[in-house]
């Protein structure tokens, strides 16, 4: 059975939403340009399952900020927008439905452009709160950050890694939300390097637990957080693991 994390059911659920709130808008506009007023049910449904199903959205998405950036003061900016505009996303559909449910969703001139208007507004909300949690896990820096050659100055000895301790990384690898960002053997995101061959690339225990305590002092520019509440010893963890892939 796979293993269930946060950023595994944000995955499965967030998508729903997004679906139905741009569906609603194109069936509201729809009904408008085809002369279809049967449409508008549909559409007025369309929001209520958006509406609803933002909710698990929400909460899943909020504990994967928690889990990747709870332990740093600055988050990246497309982090903290995307969660920003995800919210307001939310806000803005909820105002909608009760705007329809208020006006028990008639069809007539002033009333009907209102609602086509606000179903416009949410779609422009949807799609650019869409795009940035794309840029987060499907962004140019992961593809730039996967160009870079090999690290220099890799001249630590070949490490022995206990396979307890990779295990044991493995999974706080996972717990943390590693993946949204960091690739390995085609599964993650591509926020940041990819990670299938770090150990080939950067083998030094040390130095990788120096690096997920304070990225930006070992990579200056670095937009990783610092991981540096974590213990000594699930740091060395995930080190291990990381090293294990050559």
């Amino acid at each position: 059975m796979p293993h269930v994390t946060w950023l595994s059911m944000h995955g499965a659920l967030t998508h729903f939403p997004i679906a139905m709130l741009i569906a609603a808008f194109l069936f509201e506009l729809g009904a408008l340009i085809f002369k279809k007023p049967d449409w508008r049910p549909v559409s007025f449904w369309l929001l209520v399952t958006g509406v609803v199903g933002a909710a698990p959205s929400l909460l899943t998405g909020w504990m994967i900020g928690n889990q990747m950036y709870g332990q740093t003061a600055s988050p990246p900016s497309v982090f903290t927008t995307h969660r920003l505009l995800a919210f307001v996303t939310s806000g803005v559909a909820l105002l909608l439905l009760l705007w329809r449910i208020k006006i028990k969703d008639q069809a007539d001139g002033p009333k009907l452009m209102a609602s086509l208007a606000g179903a416009f507004v949410l779609f422009c909300c949807v799609s650019y709160t869409g795009y940035l949690g794309g840029e987060m896990t499907l962004g140019e820096t992961g593809d730039t950050a996967q160009t870079e050659p090999a690290a220099t100055g890799n001249t630590a000895p070949a490490v022995k890694l206990d396979p307890a301790l990779v295990a044991k990384g493995k999974e706080a690898y996972g717990k943390n939300g590693c993946s949204a960002c960091h690739k390995i053997d085609g599964v993650g995101g591509r926020g940041g390097p990819d990670l299938s061959h770090e150990g080939a690339n950067r083998s030094d225990i040390a130095w990788q637990v120096a690096h997920l305590k304070n990225p930006s002092k070992m990579k200056p520019g670095s937009e990783m957080p610092p991981y540096d509440t974590m213990s000594d010893a699930d740091l060395n963890a995930i080190a291990q693991y990381v090293v294990s892939h050559r």
